[in-house]
């Protein structure tokens, strides 16, 4: 009795030794991060060039060839297309559920429909809405971060939104939300991220921009004073890159608008190190594929443009 008492220890001990240190971490690994961003509304291409069919054909073909693919969204989902204006954006979000859309920042324009809205659509989004620095009755107003598993690695994703939000978009419309500062907020997002969830990969998910169309605080400013960011990803200004713009070791990457491109960016782990290997922004025009199944749903929103949709009414 008093061997099988000691075996039984043991095993429990190795148990929970186990559950201590967790899954093991590759000493080398990478991760494949696609981004859009500005998407504005848009459902199908203008003149050949973007749409959500091309989008969807993009991130399934890098799906099919990767496991560890990450699908993020940089903010300003919603205005620019009548149908989607119309149905208060939902047939987006339809789509970008179908996609596996794993997070997206709250961009000024989020806040453009009539209040209450911005709930509907968090309703009906199977992916988080996240913002680390915009404050409702003393707390804030959405999820600030998450945390993926992806590859043996944990990747945080954290979202800021341009603190001019209320000057850009209507005072009823934004009344009861603080946006505070987005350097202050980057820095408690990192240390908490860093320290408290343990993680491998730090990810800015940004709607604030630079250069020409920026924000108050753009994205290189928060580069500049705040460390341990692995990767920007931004919106807002609507950037058009060939190449990550690079600011201290901290690069930033964003993918124009209207679904005109897709950001593919390949960051390294190596024996605990994070680095961007590469990135491209695929233009979304003529000649690239168009998935039936989008375009189908694309098609379906269109016919029915003149009936308002809602969380229970989508078209497949």
């Amino acid at each position: 009795m008093k061997r099988f008492a000691l075996a039984l220890a043991l095993v429990a001990a190795l148990f929970a030794g186990a559950c201590a240190t967790g899954p093991k971490v590759p000493d080398m690994a990478e991760i494949v991060i696609l981004h859009v961003n500005d998407t504005h509304g848009q459902l199908a291409d203008t003149k050949g060039v973007g749409g959500l069919a091309a989008v969807a054909a993009y991130v399934k073909a890098e799906r099919a060839a990767n496991p560890n693919v990450l699908f993020l969204h940089a903010g300003d989902l919603n205005t620019g297309s009548m149908v989607s204006d119309k149905n208060e954006g939902l047939p987006n979000i339809d789509i970008f559920n179908e996609l596996g859309l794993a997070a997206m920042t709250v961009g000024n324009h989020e806040f453009d429909m009539a209040p209450g809205v911005i709930d509907k659509q968090m309703a009906l989004a199977k992916f988080p809405y996240i913002s680390a620095n915009i404050m409702k009755d003393g707390k804030r107003a959405f999820t600030p971060y998450i945390v993926k598993n992806i590859g043996g690695l944990k990747v945080g994703i954290f979202g800021i939104t341009t603190s001019d939000t209320p000057v850009k978009a209507h005072p009823l419309k934004v009344a009861g939300y603080e946006f505070t500062n987005e350097i202050e907020a980057a820095k408690e997002m990192v240390q908490l991220l860093r320290e408290t969830e343990k993680v491998h990969i730090v990810i800015g998910l940004f709607h604030v921009g630079f250069g020409e169309g920026s924000g108050p605080i753009p994205s290189d400013k928060i580069a500049e004073a705040v460390s341990g960011i692995d990767l920007i990803i931004d919106g807002h200004s609507h950037s058009v890159l060939e190449a990550p713009k690079l600011v201290g070791a901290t690069p930033i990457v964003s993918a124009a608008y209207n679904t005109q491109r897709v950001g593919r960016a390949v960051v390294a782990w190596n024996k605990g190190e994070a680095s961007l290997a590469s990135w491209s922004a695929a233009s979304m025009d003529a000649a690239a594929a168009r998935d039936e199944a989008v375009s189908a749903m694309v098609k379906g929103y269109q016919d029915r443009k003149s009936t308002r949709l809602n969380s229970s009414h989508r078209i497949r």
